[in-house]
């Protein structure tokens, strides 16, 4: 019955100590089989990944690193879904030097894939046809965002991918937007949907 079901959930994963690692923006997917997948970022003192922990319907479970940088200073918030032949898809944030020449970073988006989530290949480094740039710092003018959150779907055969994020230029009627991106092959490449003339109206 659904009592028992919530009792067999166990810990995935989690952390005493900073030191040692910790565990940050989970994702999840629902293979509709009775499969599990987590991806989330796991950020040690070597290296800051994007790992996926599968738990399938017989109890087994397996924990995989899909991608790591020793750089420690990145967040992927990695979010997954799957196509219409069952094909696991994951995209996460991998921000670059802003062609700029400035100190902002330019967003973009590693995209992998895998048939049964213990194994993933790389489909595309560099999948965002329109990217944009990156800042921590707000201020009157500035046209770069801050990230929030990342989430995907699969619908009739393309990929929708929505980016919630905060506008820095602080002059702005609003600031909280939504950047949307489709891809109709598979996630080999996302075009930007929303409009500039949109953005702040």
């Amino acid at each position: 019955d659904a009592q028992n079901g919530i009792a067999e959930w166990e810990n995935i994963k989690f952390s005493t100590s900073s030191l040692v690692a910790n565990y940050l923006r989970p994702s999840l997917l629902d293979a509709g089989d009775g499969d599990i997948l987590i991806a989330y970022e796991k950020r040690t003192g070597v290296n800051y990944a994007v790992r996926v922990s599968k738990r399938s319907k017989d109890g087994s479970e397996i924990d995989v690193s899909v991608y790591s940088d020793t750089s420690l200073t990145k967040s992927f918030y990695p979010v997954m879904t799957q196509l219409q032949d069952g094909t696991y898809i994951l995209v996460f944030l991998d921000a670059v030097s802003s062609a700029l020449g400035t100190a902002d970073t330019s967003a973009n988006i590693r995209v992998y894939s895998s048939e049964r989530g213990d194994t993933w290949t790389l489909r595309s480094r560099r999948a965002l046809n329109t990217s944009f740039d990156l800042n921590t710092i707000s201020g009157a003018g500035l046209t770069t965002y801050q990230i929030q959150r990342m989430r995907i779907a699969q619908c009739n055969g393309s990929l929708l991918l929505i980016f919630e994020v905060l506008y820095n230029d602080t002059g702005a009627t609003k600031r909280n937007r939504i950047l949307q991106y489709a891809s109709s092959d598979n996630g080999a490449t996302f075009d930007l949907i929303t409009t500039s003339s949109l953005s702040d109206t």
